[in-house]
């Protein structure tokens, strides 16, 4: 027979338990919910457009101020004017707020579209050297090919890159008006 005393103590041995299967079971649960947030928020790699290979040599290449159309909620920007200058600069302004942007074609042929500032220094500008974009104002290189750091002082800040379109002749990239618009720096 079970006295009172044995009913007592197996009673709180198996709350107990439950309690630790309980916190185990929901200690898997985060460590299961942080996993699928982390593997479903990854940025994707962005597709890029890819022209043939280009060799700048030791040519510094400046930017070229173009004019972009907007349709349809796109931003349009004449491929052919990114191959031909191979870095380009345009503007997009929508109620009163101005986004600069850039393109440009990196060594292994990628067309790369971009918001155009090194947001530590503010700078617009930047120009190709071999293999390399340079920022006009404060003179920190990337590489073209990936924007990873080389030297200077905003290394962590390349321009940063925006998805686009091709259309379907192949004669522009098309930038989202709500994405660009929506840029903001990332300091």
């Amino acid at each position: 027979m079970v006295t009172k005393e044995e009913k007592k103590q197996r009673f709180i041995s198996e709350k107990k338990s439950n309690k630790k299967l309980l916190f185990a079971l929901l200690a898997f649960a985060v460590v299961f919910a942080v996993g699928i947030t982390v593997f479903f928020n990854k940025e994707e790699d962005k597709k890029l457009y890819n022209i043939g290979a280009v060799n700048y040599g030791d040519k510094i290449i400046e930017m070229k101020d173009i004019n972009n159309t907007v349709k349809d909620g796109k931003i349009i920007i004449p491929l052919k004017d990114i191959k031909e200058n191979g870095i380009i600069f345009t503007q997009y302004s929508q109620n009163g707020k101005t986004v600069p942007l850039t393109a440009f074609v990196t060594p292994s042929g990628d067309v790369t579209a971009a918001v155009s500032m090194c947001e530590p220094c503010v700078g617009i500008r930047f120009h190709i050297d071999g293999k390399e974009l340079v920022c006009n104002a404060c003179g920190t290189r990337w590489t073209l090919d990936g924007l990873e750091g080389v030297w200077g002082g905003c290394l962590k800040y390349p321009p940063d890159t925006l998805n686009y379109e091709v259309d379907p002749d192949g004669t522009n990239i098309l930038l989202d008006e709500q994405e660009v618009i929506a840029w903001q720096p990332r300091k």
